[in-house]
């Protein structure tokens, strides 16, 4: 589900994080409260982006890097995200924030579908049981298993900000796999 990571390939001294964010929003999900919103953005300038790295962590590269917020209280409710299957986020503001796993209580229990969206994957509280959650520290990194469903409970207003590297062909295990 989920594999906190040594991390040694973000450079320590990069603290400019702000500039990596540009006014190119690829999507918004509110959360089902509407006091929180998960917000994709596509990083300001690619070489920029390539010196916040000491060396190069995967063997095979991520499809998209994005810049990641999520503002607000309240929490982005259970659900699969739509198009990766892995994601390994670096924490640049993570806050106390608590990533949560769940897993389905009946094998035949069906996600709700989000607006504009084939695939139905958002879960009601109901049809879920909680098996797992880890709460991230800023300067730390994660590889999610984001096939399976999952939420972040924003216990406070603080923004968590992350860097979110996603692999849309390639399995958490393949990924897990193929970390340097």
């Amino acid at each position: 589900m989920y594999k906190k990571l040594e991390q040694n390939f973000i450079n320590p001294n990069f603290t400019d994080w702000a500039s990596l964010k540009s006014d190119i929003n690829t999507a918004t999900f509110l959360g089902k409260d509407k006091k929180s919103a998960l917000e994709y953005f596509m990083p300001s300038d690619a070489d920029k982006l390539l010196k916040i790295y000491t060396r190069r962590f995967c063997k095979i590269p991520p499809t998209v890097t994005l810049y990641s917020t999520i503002t607000g209280s309240g929490s982005i409710g259970p659900h699969i995200d739509h198009g990766p299957l892995a994601g390994l986020n670096f924490y640049v503001s993570a806050g106390v924030d608590e990533t949560v796993f769940y897993k389905k209580k009946n094998k035949d229990a069906a996600g709700l579908q989000y607006p504009g969206r084939e695939q139905s994957n958002i879960f009601s509280p109901d049809d879920i049981d909680e098996v797992d959650k880890f709460v991230a520290n800023s300067n730390e990194a994660y590889l999610l298993d984001v096939s399976k469903i999952h939420s972040v409970r924003k216990l406070t207003n603080e923004p968590r900000i992350f860097i979110a590297h996603l692999w849309y062909e390639h399995s958490y295990e393949e990924v897990l796999e193929n970390l340097i």
